[in-house]
């Protein structure tokens, strides 16, 4: 009975210091300190299925799920709120199918998701960012993601090909390269565009979740010298899926993933 103060003694007001606990972001159990996951591990250790298992202030989340035609995502994270949380489809993008669900983006339809220029100017900004894009059963292969911005610069993972970088702008000579390899046509695999300070920019495919640059082939990246995007905004386009005309990629997307870190190991 001499004890039962110490659990009756609670004022209301500090309940929500008992109730709103995130798991992951517990830092000491049983007098051990765990330091709250950085980005790169939550990227490693997420399971893919739900964006609140990966979305946080500096990783923004868009699972392809809305099963109604022509419409458009809301993704969850990075720091991003309203309408910033919105990827606007452009085209007629089906609607998701599939478990887990993707949506399938046409060439002939034009088809492109689109950021808006707040979203795109927060997340691909100075020197560390990175964009993951998990895909599927691609049959034309070309471009898959576009920021542009007139006074700022150009940047395209893919361009020609899916895998591949275009970048012109914010620091550094132009590139123009394709990947060795492409992705087959059937089959998941991921595309990736991430930049580490100091480092440099790199671009690519993966067959298997990408944590680490140096664990994929030398045929499927390419780099150039660091880019820093830190002046201006990406005020004219900033599409995913496909570069913002007719005649882009064709394939399925399961996810995009955008930070405002590198969370892809780089050597």
């Amino acid at each position: 009975m001499s004890n039962l103060a110490k659990y009756m003694d609670v004022e209301a007001l500090n309940i929500d210091k008992i109730m709103d606990v995130s798991a992951s972001n517990i830092a000491s159990v049983n007098g051990i300190i765990f330091p709250p996951p950085t980005p790169a591990s939550k990227w490693a250790s997420w399971n893919e299925l739900s964006e609140s298992g990966l979305a946080s202030d500096d990783i923004y989340v868009a699972m392809m799920e809305n099963t109604s035609a022509a419409g458009n995502e809301t993704g969850q994270g990075g720091g991003l709120t309203g309408a910033d949380l919105v990827l606007t489809q452009v085209g007629s993008i089906a609607g998701a199918t599939g478990s887990p669900p993707s949506r399938y983006v046409s060439r002939t339809g034009g088809d492109y998701f689109n950021l808006t220029t707040a979203a795109a100017t927060s997340m691909i900004t100075g020197t560390d960012y990175t964009l993951v894009m998990k895909c599927h059963t691609i049959t034309s292969n070309s471009s898959a993601a576009e920021f542009y911005d007139a006074g700022r610069g150009h940047m395209v993972l893919g361009y020609t090909k899916c895998a591949g970088l275009y970048c012109n702008g914010g620091g550094g000579g132009e590139v123009y390269v394709d990947c060795a390899a492409q992705p087959s046509s059937s089959g998941d695999f991921y595309l990736f565009l991430t930049s580490k300070a100091g480092k440099a920019l790199y671009a690519g495919w993966s067959l298997t979740k990408p944590t680490d640059l140096a664990d994929i082939p030398a045929n499927q990246k390419v780099s150039t010298s660091v880019r820093n995007w830190s002046a201006g905004s990406w005020a004219n386009r900033h599409s995913l899926a496909a570069r913002t005309t007719a005649g882009s990629t064709t394939m399925y997307i399961y996810y995009v993933v955008l930070t405002k870190s590198e969370i892809i190991s780089i050597p």
